[in-house]
């Protein structure tokens, strides 16, 4: 492959901050004066996918890889669910339901995802899929669309409804799962030399893609007749999503040059805490309900960029103990 998987890619950071203030701000409508400000969460969940495959290091057996992916997700998760039902915010009905909060699909819903695909990516890269890639993206779509027209209700904006605990919802699922390889087999076989050479076109077709995914969503909603077409807003964010990948890679050295250290470091910073922030941002929205705009906005990015720190720092921590005594190092 063309870069070395070690290699730290400053501009991922810039994607993986936009990542989760879209995500932030998609969660938003209680707080601002014109609900339908509250956008973007669709792309941001796009982006976090791509980068976590693009990211993903797999380990020499399923259950090491497992074991750390659980210890990295898990703590950050059973913490901030935690504080939800010691503020009366979240309430369990029962064992079944303790299991299916705090073991799979968890709470958060893109955990449970997230864990779901390191399965599935693991053995699937047992099968050399990425060697495959196109067959692999014509299986999916097979399967894409034949859910799409048997399960989705095409009458209302459905696609990107939340949660992992009805057919409609795992609907999503297999479009981020194919976000996610993507992001996996653009890091294993290296960015092509094209994108490269053409940064600035695909760096435009990224962009209007993205503009797109908002356009069109628009468009649905002031013309429900449309609503079947709907499916064309994940089509257009998985291009969004490939195109800031390549565009990543193709000017990063652009961006070193034109950066100051301090700006990367600080990305670098934000960017390692973006899952802690998705985390613990819903307990900060519900208590900044009752503040006036815009300090309920500006309370909540504030809060929730603290939490999200010292969450990290919890995570981290207990990542470190756990991978130690869990996964001892030989020798």
């Amino acid at each position: 492959m063309a870069e070395n998987r070690k290699t730290r890619i400053a501009l991922l950071d810039v994607l993986r901050v936009m990542a989760i203030l879209l995500v932030l701000n998609s969660h938003l409508d209680p707080l601002y004066p014109i609900p339908a400000l509250a956008t973007g969460g669709a792309a941001g969940n796009g982006l976090f996918f791509i980068l976590s495959g693009y990211c993903l290091t797999l380990q020499p057996t399923f259950l090491r890889h497992m074991g750390r992916r659980a210890l990295r997700l898990y703590p950050g998760a059973f913490i901030a669910f935690g504080v939800q039902l010691l503020l009366g915010m979240k309430t369990l009905s029962g064992p079944v339901d303790a299991l299916r909060q705090f073991l799979w699909p968890t709470a958060f819903w893109f955990v449970g995802a997230i864990v779901l695909f390191d399965a599935l990516l693991y053995w699937l890269d047992k099968l050399h899929f990425t060697r495959h890639f196109g067959v692999f993206t014509l299986m999916v779509a097979i399967l894409y669309f034949a859910a799409y027209l048997l399960i989705v209700d095409k009458t209302v904006w459905s696609v990107e409804e939340a949660g992992l605990t009805t057919p409609q919802q795992c609907f999503k699922l297999i479009y981020c799962f194919y976000i996610y390889a993507l992001g996996y087999t653009l890091r294993k076989r290296g960015v092509p030399s094209w994108a490269k050479s053409h940064a600035g076109l695909v760096f435009g077709i990224s962009a209007g893609l993205f503009a797109f995914s908002f356009g069109f969503k628009l468009i649905l909603s002031r013309f429900p007749a449309t609503m079947p077409l709907q499916f064309l807003t994940q089509l257009a964010i998985i291009g969004f999503t490939g195109g800031a990948i390549l565009c990543a890679n193709a000017l990063e050295r652009w961006w070193t040059r034109i950066s100051a250290p301090g700006l990367r470091r600080a990305f670098a910073a934000f960017a390692g805490v973006s899952l802690e922030m998705y985390l613990v941002q819903f307990p900060v929205i519900s208590l900044c309900k009752a503040l006036s705009f815009p300090i309920n906005v500006l309370t909540v990015l504030v809060a929730t960029v603290s939490l999200a720190f010292l969450l990290h720092w919890l995570d981290d921590l207990i990542f470190r103990h756990g991978a130690s005594l869990i996964f001892p190092k030989k020798g």
